[in-house]
């Protein structure tokens, strides 16, 4: 899963379907959210799936309203479909993948 910046932020989402996951470094769940992200990547090539660091991004955690971690912005051509908070089983987000894209 690629790490952007904040600065990358704009360019990487402008087009197609993407997932955004908002980490910390200190979050468990995070890291078990990422490995459930890099199974769903392979299933879902056509999907950019990306993340970003909490602790380098606060206007991006202004702009998606983010409260807990890990989050998820689910974004089509730039525009934000759905935010979800907290983590969350594969099914679950392959669920979401289905609904939104």
């Amino acid at each position: 899963m690629k790490e952007i910046t904040q600065a990358m932020l704009q360019d990487e989402i402008a087009t197609g379907n993407t997932i955004l996951k908002f980490f910390s470094l200190s979050c468990g769940n995070c890291k078990l959210q990422e490995k459930i992200l890099s199974d769903l990547a392979t299933e879902h090539a056509s999907i950019k799936f990306i993340k970003i660091d909490t602790a380098k991004a606060t206007e991006a955690i202004e702009k998606y309203d983010v409260m807990s971690l890990p989050a998820l912005a689910f974004i089509k051509d730039g525009n934000t479909l759905e935010v979800t908070s907290g983590l969350k089983p594969k099914v679950v987000v392959a669920k979401k993948i289905v609904e939104l894209f």
